[in-house]
């Protein structure tokens, strides 16, 4: 029984000694140069701040957020919020900073694959003429 009444009691100091907001940020994957938004859940947001080593020290001025430009190399990085300068730190957020992957093909060239398709009428006269040609060939080695 003491146990559990010691538990209890550890338990709750834990919990009113633990950081009484979050930090949302989205989206949670972006490319160099991408556009994030971060939001704090906070009452005061006079001196709200957001600090991370992704985009450095952002102003939250309210409940909308604050969007920041991010131009970091690829990495995953932690955003640390606090809703006053003297207020202990919020729930970290995270940030991860992908890499730009290319999209399309390459860019060498047209290539063939700039030929029209061709139809179903030309595809069977190569088929026939292939194999006119072929029995041609055997033909001629039998005798």
């Amino acid at each position: 029984m003491r146990l559990l009444f010691t538990t209890f009691f550890a338990s709750g100091a834990v919990f009113l000694s633990a950081p009484s907001g979050d930090i949302t940020v989205a989206p949670e994957r972006v490319e160099p140069g991408g556009l994030v938004t971060v939001k704090l859940a906070c009452d005061v947001f006079s001196e709200a701040s957001a600090d991370s080593d992704a985009f450095g020290k952002l102003a939250v001025p309210g409940k909308r957020g604050a969007s920041i430009q991010v131009t970091t190399e690829p990495g995953k990085y932690r955003v640390e919020g606090r809703c006053a300068p003297d207020a202990n730190p919020l729930n970290d957020g995270w940030l991860v900073v992908e890499a730009a992957y290319p999209s399309g093909g390459a860019g060498t060239g047209d290539g063939a694959t700039h030929l029209r398709a061709v139809g179903p009428a030309f595809s069977l006269g190569v088929g026939v003429l292939a194999a006119a040609v072929l029995l041609l060939l055997v033909r001629r080695a039998r005798r």
